[in-house]
């Protein structure tokens, strides 16, 4: 699953704007990013692992931190495999 951080490290550190956070750090609580972010991270996945997230797994929660985004990105590998 560290290879799925990684590449979702990457894909927000622009989005961070220079701000560092740790894996298991609310980026909505924290302030970093709105709403548009969410739909952002919902395209990264579809694009990027060719998985469709169900409307029920599409939540702020589900979309919060590194871990959450990862997380969810594996346990949809898993059901797709």
């Amino acid at each position: 699953m560290e290879n799925i951080k990684v590449k979702i490290r990457e894909r927000i550190k622009p989005i961070l704007q220079g701000n560092e956070i740790d894996d298991d750090e609310n980026f909505f609580e924290l302030g970093l990013v709105h709403s548009l972010f969410a739909m952002q991270i919902i395209l990264f996945i579809e694009k990027e692992y060719k998985i469709e997230l169900d409307p029920e797994e599409v939540s702020l929660e589900n979309l919060s931190s590194v871990n959450a985004i990862a997380e969810i990105i594996d346990e949809r590998l898993k059901v797709n495999s």
